[in-house]
């Protein structure tokens, strides 16, 4: 490949792929709100082409930053995931059966390491910030092991 021809796809995979997970939180963002100002007059090919940007977003990309995400940004993600299938019309069985599946794996695997992080942070704040987690966690009758 010719030196502009490097360039030229250097530039066009970038253009592709967020570099940084700030860039990834920010792009999957402006797609949700795409795809929510313009789901009623999508045509069959149109979804074609946003459940490929969707895939990437909620599949490669997400396990590229996923370890660099905050329990909020996971969390912001997971919104955008289920505003996603709603938009995409959730009324369909199967695209439910997924938002459920979607959840209850998050329940099932990564709620707690989340919720180990939050009471760790919040322990070591001290003070008032660690008895609000220790009640809301209580209310919720949730026990986390830190």
């Amino acid at each position: 490949m010719t030196k502009p021809g490097i360039i030229i796809a250097t530039i066009f995979f970038m253009g592709c792929a967020p570099l940084s997970k700030d860039s990834y939180m920010r792009r999957f963002s402006n797609f949700t709100q795409e795809v929510t100002r313009n789901c009623k007059s999508y045509d069959s090919d149109d979804w074609e082409k946003m459940s490929k940007k969707y895939d990437n977003f909620s599949g490669k990309w997400y396990e590229k930053f996923k370890d660099e995400m905050t329990m909020k940004e996971v969390l912001l993600v997971r919104s955008y995931q289920a505003r996603w299938w709603y938009n995409r019309g959730s009324s369909v069985l199967s695209d439910v059966v997924e938002v459920e599946q979607l959840i209850r794996f998050y329940v099932e695997n990564d709620m707690q390491s989340d919720l180990k992080s939050l009471c760790e942070e919040a322990h070591r704040i001290g003070g008032e910030t660690e008895k609000i987690v220790n009640e809301v966690l209580k209310k919720l009758n949730i026990t986390v092991d830190y």
